[in-house]
């Protein structure tokens, strides 16, 4: 197949394909060099490479653009900050931007590159921190969170906190993603917000080695680790010496050091004897299949860089603080100067763990009503027995004060279970749960006297204008006291959206209905209640009915049989024939009315039709 469609699942994977073929297909024409370029510099479309002079990059350009023609790819677009080479490409080969400069005299324009600003002129690195607005909701800040896009965690220590504060939203389960967050992360939110804007003065070079810096006699790669509760994370440097002891550290090979600030993790790595648990044992064999337990060496948390990227920290101060970019201090002098401590205990002595178990028994108190709430499946059979408890409550307040009055010989109670007694079972069990679910309104209404309006704009019903009735159950305001229906129709009660009542609520309704569609149900269940987000808590309710789960279940769909050896079998056609006759039709011939009949004779194997 020489063509594929655009769009298709496959089509990421067989051009990246063909792209890797015209790469082996390269390297015997234009070397190894052309042949890495385009394994491993391209990133989908665009290609990042430096070369470390003019006369090299000139040269690359010219076998990279002649070996990607060779595989059906064209290269354009470019942009470098050397203007030499600039002039070696074609005009109609430079990026749009800076086709319409003058490369004698203007600036080279700022371009992108995965994600990030690269000042061409400078050759430096920067961030782009036009967030959207979006809402201070759980949503809002994991989309903005996700919108500052950092591929190489150049800033991640600037994300930690905002992620932290995110996660402690996550651990309210009483707060969904789109509503309003309490006040004291909002307030967070907002100063980290506030403050991101100095991303735009960060400016980090591309070149880990400087221009004037001599033959380099020594490369160092020098790791960094750190974990908190908050997070982990660690930091790598670069440090470069010259013939003349110069030294450059680089924020970013032949030796390398790995620094942690764990002296355990330290005698784990250095332990031949003890015998870990099989997570510890995992990675330690990793660690030792990569590195020597001799590059492995302590530091101090004051000196440990990796120790911001573990705990976070603002923009203002990781602006100011050198040592997350440039490293700490010691890289910057001679090796001989170094004061990094050895641990010289016995690691097997000090690897010992005793391993202690602990069980907790957790009592979890529960009221009385609650567990009798839970106890019924039935809204009915929760109201009756509810106002059979306020009955037996009734009879025994009635003969202590017969008791009391000892006048009186004998006392008679005429308590009768009546419908108005379950009226006010059920207004009972609702208000109990308007007061563990909507416990800040009704305080809020209470405080204002019961006045309408007076709900904080955070609260989910804030815009349904509730108000407390005179038995004290809170219902929806409105414009609707002057309409002809009745009083329950116009101030419906409220029910919270995740309750075990509304549920049995809900479940009630849908059977008195005989089992009714999500529209009937919801048109007949506001006629007294009104539940929060009640469009998807009826769809919820109504999707666990095992009846209607069984009346709406697809019909059961006979498998066909194996098609017969006459369909299957290979054959001339019409060798097995099947056979349809059809009419009669009346048709006219001359004057008279005359019947014909059809035959259409069809081969079983290809399906020729013949008639």
């Amino acid at each position: 197949m020489a063509v594929h469609i655009f769009g298709a699942v496959s089509s990421p994977s067989i051009s990246n394909f063909a792209l890797k073929h015209t790469a082996s297909k390269a390297e015997e024409k234009y070397g190894i060099l052309i042949a890495e370029t385009i394994r491993k510099n391209f990133y989908v479309d665009d290609c990042l490479k430096a070369a470390k002079d003019e006369d090299t990059a000139v040269s690359l350009v010219q076998d990279l653009v002649s070996a990607c023609a060779d595989g059906g790819f064209r290269l354009t677009k470019f942009t470098s900050n050397s203007r030499n080479l600039l002039k070696s490409i074609p005009t109609d080969d430079h990026s749009k931007e800076l086709q319409s400069r003058d490369l004698d005299y203007d600036d080279v324009p700022i371009e992108r590159a995965l994600g990030m600003r690269w000042y061409v002129n400078s050759d430096m690195f920067g961030f782009s921190v036009e967030l959207p607005d979006k809402p201070v909701t759980r949503r809002g800040i994991l989309s903005t969170v996700s919108s500052f896009y950092d591929p190489l965690g150049m800033v991640f220590s600037v994300i930690l906190p905002a992620k932290k504060i995110l996660q402690d939203l996550c651990t309210d389960q009483s707060l969904d993603w789109d509503d309003d967050i309490p006040s004291a992360p909002a307030c967070e939110w907002k100063k980290w917000l506030s403050e991101l804007d100095l991303m735009k003065t960060l400016n980090i070079p591309w070149c880990v080695k400087p221009f004037d810096f001599g033959e380099v006699t020594s490369a160092q790669l020098h790791v960094f680790s750190d974990a908190s509760t908050r997070g982990y994370g660690c930091v790598v440097y670069l440090r470069l010496c010259d013939k003349s002891e110069n030294i450059h550290v680089a924020f970013l090979m032949d030796n390398v050091s790995y620094y942690t600030y764990s002296t355990t993790v330290i005698h784990y790595i250095n332990s031949e004897k003890k015998r870990f648990p099989v997570f510890v044992a995992n990675r330690v064999r990793l660690i030792r299949d990569f590195s020597s337990p001799d590059q492995w060496k302590y530091i101090d948390t004051y000196d440990n860089p990796a120790d911001v990227a573990s705990r976070g920290t603002t923009t203002a101060k990781l602006l100011q603080d050198d040592k997350w970019f440039k490293g700490p201090v010691f890289l910057r002098t001679p090796e001989t100067e170094w004061t990094i401590k050895q641990l010289l205990t016995d690691c097997d002595e000090q690897c010992e763990e005793t391993v202690q178990s602990c069980v907790t028994q957790a009592q979890i108190c529960e009221s009385g009503m609650d567990c009798l709430i839970n106890h019924y499946s039935n809204w009915y059979r929760l109201k009756r027995a509810v106002a059979v408890y306020s009955c037996v409550m009734d009879i025994l307040q009635e003969r202590m004060k017969c008791q009391l009055e000892k006048h009186v010989p004998d006392c008679q109670t005429t308590e009768v279970f009546t419908v108005k007694r379950l009226e006010h079972a059920s207004k009972a069990v609702v208000k109990y749960v308007q007061s563990k679910t909507f416990s800040c309104e009704i305080n809020s209404l209470q405080d204002s006297s019961g006045k309408r309006g007076r709900v904080p704009r955070s609260s989910s019903v804030s815009k349904l204008d509730p108000f407390i009735d005179s038995d004290g159950v809170l219902r929806v305001g409105g414009r609707l006291n002057k309409a002809q229906v009745p009083e329950s129709m116009k101030h419906q009660i409220l029910l919270p959206r995740k309750n075990h009542v509304t549920t049995l609520i809900i479940r009630d309704v849908h059977h008195k209905l005989s089992h009714a569609g999500r529209n009937h149900v919801l048109s007949v269940l506001r006629e007294t209640f009104w539940v929060v987000s009640a469009n998807s808590t009826v769809r919820n309710v109504l999707h666990q009915c095992v009846t209607c789960r069984r009346l709406t279940a697809p019909t059961c769909e006979q498998k066909m049989a194996d098609l017969p050896p006459s369909r299957t079998s290979p054959g001339p056609p019409f060798t097995f024939t099947g056979v349809d006759y059809f009419g009669p039709f009346i048709i006219k011939e001359g004057r008279k009315q005359v019947k014909r009949y059809g035959v259409l004779f069809t081969c079983l194997v290809s399906r020729a039709e013949l008639s």
